[in-house]
């Protein structure tokens, strides 16, 4: 794996990297030929989460969730090339068919069933509201 030699490398990725075999190519710093696209993919990735997060109006302590949802989404979204033809998605180039989830802005409002009735509401309201965080595994909305 090629990678630049900043921070975000170190500690538990570079130990997971170690621990699967996976050979790092370090590339020399400050030299954009050799990191632009990771660079400008990490940059994509924390403005994208950074916009969700405000459009949302959630708490920063949701950033992570942010981050999550934003990559998730994005990866599942088609892609326009250069000439503004429409491509297919990265999810669907590595698995041959399109995703399956529909896609949701982070921090859509939504609604949780609470079917526990108790005597005497039985006519009580049924639906706790919620907003969307991100996606389970299997997918179902957290």
């Amino acid at each position: 794996m090629k990678i630049d030699p900043g921070t975000e490398f170190e500690g538990e990725f570079k130990q997971l990297m170690l621990d699967r075999g996976t050979a790092r190519d370090i590339t020399i710093p400050r030299r954009s030929k050799n990191n632009s696209r990771q660079s400008r993919w990490h940059r994509e990735l924390w403005e994208g989460g950074r916009t969700a997060l405000l459009q949302s109006g959630l708490p920063g302590r949701f950033w992570s969730d942010s981050l999550s949802h934003y990559n998730f989404n994005k990866v599942r979204s088609k892609r326009i090339d250069s000439d503004g033809k429409e491509m297919v998605s990265s999810y669907e180039e590595a698995y041959g068919e399109a995703p399956k989830e529909t896609l949701v802005p982070f921090g859509t409002g939504c609604r949780f069933l609470d079917d526990r009735v108790t005597k005497g509401q039985k006519f009580r309201e049924r639906g706790i509201q919620g907003v969307v965080i991100g996606y389970a595994p299997g997918g179902a909305y957290r």
